[in-house]
């Protein structure tokens, strides 16, 4: 009787391990990082839309200049675009030829004055979109004429040149 009832125990935990789902605990893994997946496009979704579009770039970069009066457009230069890592490899300065962003680069030349030239750099620290100028170099010609050299840059996920 109690092998029998011993027995009937052993069943019963073998027909409940059976039953049991045994991928229950990857679901869950599964679950937890897919969550953290969306989460992580939500934010990267609500950056992207501050980043302007290396397409648009060229574009915007004139249409201030040209609103700017006093400062005379001379010139504008694409370089290529660089892979950057988002990873801590970027802080090693390892290359990495596989980047996930692209930093595409403009080189601006104009003429003007330090005021004049002071204004266009606030209003495009103004703008909603995120870009950052990386150097600036100012000769003076004819005081208080100035040549400016100014490069400003910005990221995309594309490799593509700017304004193309």
């Amino acid at each position: 009787n109690r092998q029998l009832a011993d027995t009937d125990k052993q069943i019963l935990g073998l027909e409940q391990k059976a039953t049991a789902d045994p991928d229950t605990e990857s679901r869950a893994l599964l679950a937890e990082y897919s969550s953290e997946k969306q989460r992580l496009d939500q934010e990267l979704a609500k950056t992207a839309g501050l980043i302007i579009n290396p397409q648009e770039m060229a574009r915007l970069l004139e249409q201030i200049l040209k609103s700017q009066t006093q400062l005379k457009f001379i010139s504008l230069q694409n370089t290529p675009a660089v892979p950057q890592s988002l990873g801590p490899e970027s802080l090693t300065g390892t290359d990495n030829s596989q980047g996930i962003v692209f930093r595409h680069t403009v080189i601006l030349k104009m003429e003007g004055s330090y005021h004049d030239t002071l204004a266009y750099l606030h209003k495009l620290e103004k703008l909603p979109w995120h870009f950052s100028w990386k150097s600036i170099d100012i000769q003076t010609r004819d005081y208080p004429v100035m040549q400016i050299t100014l490069e400003v840059y910005t990221f995309s996920l594309k490799r593509g040149l700017i304004g193309a």
